[in-house]
């Protein structure tokens, strides 16, 4: 199943990806958007994920499922651009459980980091044969949202590499 949706993510969102170290198009489902950027930092790659409330009204989300906290609820995949070979995975165990929840407003934003080198080891050789392209999925589960509106899905990638 997880090869099965990796593969559909990474068909579906190929022809979108645009050149350029920023997601041109952030991906958005109904009032969401998540947009990306990879970048080095620490000599580590980085992916920060921008959520924005696109909606007209205030939204809340359990902290603990925003992207950047739950690997149970963001699908990464990152491929060579040249072979589109997909880089191997681990899954470190980092999500965090904050029982807290924040609210956004309409057009706010809140933001967060993902260490992709903790992710994808191979990451540094891959960029030493050029640019790689980083695939997401995100699964949101609104607190305020009724049953129609509990589960949405937002894809997006971004092109990227080498980073200096």
């Amino acid at each position: 199943m997880t090869r099965w949706l990796n593969s559909a993510l990474l068909l579906t969102l190929l022809a979108g990806c645009q050149p350029g170290v920023e997601a041109p198009r952030p991906g958005r489902s109904g009032p969401w958007e998540l947009a990306g950027r990879v970048h080095a930092e620490n000599d580590s790659v980085v992916l920060t994920l921008e959520l924005t409330n696109r909606s007209n009204r205030t939204r809340e989300l359990a902290v603990a499922d925003l992207p950047w906290n739950s690997l149970l609820r963001l699908n990464l995949v990152v491929v060579e651009e040249g072979s589109l070979k997909p880089l191997r995975r681990l899954f470190p165990i980092r999500d965090k459980f904050d029982p807290s929840s924040i609210a956004l407003d309409p057009a706010e934003s809140v933001s967060g980091t993902l260490p992709l080198s903790q992710h994808f080891p191979d990451l540094h050789r891959a960029f030493e044969s050029g640019p790689v392209l980083v695939f997401w999925s995100y699964e949101i589960r609104g607190e305020d949202a009724d049953a129609s509106e509990r589960v949405e899905y937002v894809l997006g990638g971004v092109r990227a590499g080498p980073l200096s």
